[in-house]
């Protein structure tokens, strides 16, 4: 049986290269919650997972306009109403487009 913080290498149909950590057990089954290295949270079968020793190296997601890790953009005043004045922006020049969606 797996535990809560185990490293585990998944089976995706062809190997066992993706590796993750189980999250939870789920009661009365034999399938867990699992996150993966990339911060992917799925549900597997334990036949599909393979205990190891290896370390899990969580990478942090990447804000996908900026290929940034999230973890590193400062969250301040100025980058809000900076995403705000964007984001304004973005909704005059659509409305500009079709006005019918302003009403």
């Amino acid at each position: 049986m797996l535990s809560h913080g185990d490293t585990v290498r998944v089976h995706n149909g062809v190997d066992w290269s993706r590796k993750a950590k189980i999250v939870e057990n789920h009661k009365n089954d034999t399938s867990y919650a699992i996150e993966t290295e990339k911060g992917t949270l799925i549900r597997r079968n334990q036949k599909h997972l393979m205990p190891t020793k290896e370390n899990f190296e969580h990478s942090p997601p990447e804000d996908l306009a900026f290929g940034v890790p999230t973890s590193e953009v400062p969250t301040t005043e100025k980058n809000l109403l900076e995403t705000e004045a964007v984001e304004k922006q973005m909704m005059n020049k659509l409305l500009q487009r079709s006005p019918d969606l302003g009403e």
